[in-house]
């Protein structure tokens, strides 16, 4: 019992010995902690970086759909005008199908406006 009652005045003796009392003046209390300051740095770094690193797979995936569609017109386009070539006639069917193929890349993202 008296071990415990010494270990629990030293424990006490200890956490106030390093606490430090609060500031009323922020800039005293920024300058106090830089560890900390750099550690909420490192954290928003590492935030800005996660939404680059987002935006970017964002760009890349606008990127391939748009390309998917692109060879999409292009293929209906050179069946369309092969057909033509080979049989001299003009296949309603396969022109509207391109046609469609184009209002959708036309819709696309990476469509010039």
């Amino acid at each position: 019992m008296k071990h415990t009652v010494i270990t629990l005045f030293l424990l006490a003796f200890i956490a106030a010995s390093s606490a430090t009392a609060q500031s009323q003046y922020y800039e005293q209390c920024r300058r106090l902690d830089p560890a900390y300051q750099r550690l909420l740095l490192k954290g928003e770094i590492a935030i800005e970086a996660e939404q680059r690193s987002e935006q970017r797979r964002t760009n890349r995936q606008k990127e391939h759909e748009f390309l998917a569609k692109t060879d999409k017109f292009v293929e209906l386009w050179t069946a369309l005008a092969h057909e033509y070539q080979e049989k001299g006639m003009f296949n309603v069917k396969k022109a509207k199908q391109v046609s469609k193929a184009f209002h959708d890349l036309e819709k696309s993202e990476g469509w010039p406006k």
